[in-house]
């Protein structure tokens, strides 16, 4: 079923988005937040999966269940899995296999004469490219490292470092004993030790996640530089100020608010309850300008983007337009 009728909590995946400006992918998974009517259309305001919250418009956009979606895909799969011309078939089961005793032991057949990995490498082809006495010392040098390994058993801690010690690359903690280091005879660590004052460390990575977060802030802010181009920012952030203010509805809601104007807000609001009466009035002093301004962007985009002023163009892009000032408003509080 396309654009099912959603409720708040309701898990939507967009399957088409009619915007020019920052559309959402086809395929993105979201939450439904909230929902409103606005001119005759549904509107679902929509958290995505990818971070955006775009709103969903009935009249332009498409949209499904994600569970729809998913099973549409599970159906595909399986219809399509059998590489015989789209043809469904019934999937092969294999019977449980049957083990002996005897096979079900440790792989012990040597595969090499050789300890060391290279040098067994090397020997696959019967013909060695190292010398009898490089052989010899490498051997030697393994047999040790095997050796040492038997008797201490070589466990790591969190950050890949050997807690007893002993390492098989063939490098030494600090603190290991020195007939430890004697018995396996192996080279000083060439390794810097790992960062212990923990506090500190931690500290460090919250300020490099703040300044990520900022970072990310301002290229969200910077975003569709059509709003700052084309749209009175100034005053439609005063305007939203005192919609928040008035507490008649949550933000992420608030974007019809910008283009309704007085009269449609002061009869949508006539028999409920406002919680702030004075700030209220001031929502209702600024509507108009504010349904101005937004008309007078869009139509100033329309123009610099060679489309045409007509009705539905500006009923389409008011809504658009008036999501991503919201968008803006939010990243600067």
């Amino acid at each position: 079923m396309i654009n099912p009728k959603l409720k708040r909590g309701d898990r939507v995946v967009i399957l088409h988005m009619d915007d020019d400006i920052s559309p959402i992918p086809m395929g993105t998974a979201g939450t439904v937040t909230g929902h409103s009517v606005v001119f005759g259309d549904d509107q679902y305001s929509v958290r995505w999966d990818n971070g955006s919250n775009l709103s969903i418009i009935s009249s332009v956009d498409i949209w499904d269940f994600e569970d729809n979606v998913n099973q549409k895909k599970k159906k595909i799969n399986e219809i399509t899995s059998s590489s015989s011309g789209g043809k469904y078939r019934v999937p092969i089961v294999l019977a449980a296999q049957g083990w002996e005793v005897e096979q079900m032991g440790a792989f012990t057949i040597p595969v090499s004469k050789y300890m060391n990995a290279d040098l067994a490498y090397d020997s696959y082809d019967r013909k060695m490219e190292r010398t009898k006495k490089q052989i010899s010392r490498e051997e030697s040098f393994e047999r040790k490292k095997s050796k040492m390994a038997k008797k201490m058993f070589s466990q790591n801690d969190g950050d890949g470092n050997p807690i007893n010690g002993y390492s098989p690359e063939g490098a030494t903690e600090p603190g290991t004993p020195k007939q430890i280091k004697k018995g396996a005879n192996l080279p000083k660590s060439k390794y810097k030790e790992v960062i212990k004052n923990y506090p500190e460390e931690e500290k460090l990575m919250k300020k490099k996640r703040m300044v990520e977060d900022e970072i990310d802030k301002f290229k969200n802010l910077i975003s569709n530089p059509e709003v700052f181009k084309h749209f009175n920012i100034p005053f439609l952030r005063r305007y939203l100020i005192a919609v928040r203010d008035s507490g008649i509805v949550n933000m992420f809601e608030s974007s019809p608010f910008l283009y309704l104007g007085r009269e449609r807000i002061e009869h949508e609001f006539k028999y409920k309850r406002i919680p702030d009466e004075d700030k209220f009035e001031d929502v209702l002093n600024m509507a108009d300008q504010s349904q101005a301004e937004m008309i007078n962007g869009v139509i100033k985009y329309l123009e610099a983007t060679n489309k045409e002023p007509d009705l539905n163009n500006i009923n389409r892009y008011l809504q658009r337009f008036a999501n991503t000032v919201v968008q803006k408003y939010m990243l600067l509080f």
